[in-house]
């Protein structure tokens, strides 16, 4: 318990610039389906990544393969399910009440 409150710092640092990260890739590709699933892959795969070597350069986790697959892949199914019902819902209300979502 102690190893992970000490982390809130650490996420809430990988969290914001994550925020930049996909503010600047949404303006960068276009509203499509497929640009927003490649968009949600690449933040998933940043964040984990990036969370798991600094857990690594801070001496709380050994380097391993499996556990860092198994983060990745629990992500990226969880987040790509959220994504697509997200986004067709978005497209619903954007063709349903002529509503504009800008980023």
């Amino acid at each position: 318990d102690l190893i992970y409150t000490n982390t809130v710092c650490m996420h809430a640092i990988l969290f914001f610039l994550l925020g930049y990260w996909i503010r600047f890739l949404s303006r960068s590709f276009s509203e499509h389906f497929s640009s927003q699933i490649f968009i949600v892959i690449l933040s998933i795969l940043l964040y984990q990544l990036s969370n798991f070597f600094l857990f690594i350069i801070t001496g709380t986790l050994s380097f391993n393969y499996v556990l860092l697959r198994d983060a990745i892949v629990g992500s990226l199914i969880s987040n790509l399910i959220y994504a697509v019902l997200l986004y067709g819902l978005l497209n619903f209300l954007k063709k349903r009440k002529k509503i504009s979502f800008h980023y």
